[in-house]
């Protein structure tokens, strides 16, 4: 998610919300995530494919609400 908020203003909450939204909804099911403080791990593996794209829909979901 770090990659989703580089370079955003941190005193802009609601915008960097909606950025992180677009990330899950664009960006995240083919992402490959490593682990910053363990680069062995790769975060990505932990959840399935199906589990992305569910989380990749509520995100497009809650960003098209108003």
């Amino acid at each position: 998610m770090i990659d989703a908020l580089k370079g955003k203003n941190r005193n802009n909450p609601s915008n960097n919300f909606l950025s992180l939204l677009k990330y899950l909804g664009d960006e995240f099911v083919d992402k490959k995530i490593i682990d910053p403080a363990n680069t062995n791990n790769i975060i990505a593996e932990d959840l399935y494919k199906y589990e992305k794209r569910a989380i990749q829909e509520k995100a497009r979901e809650s960003r098209s609400q108003k």
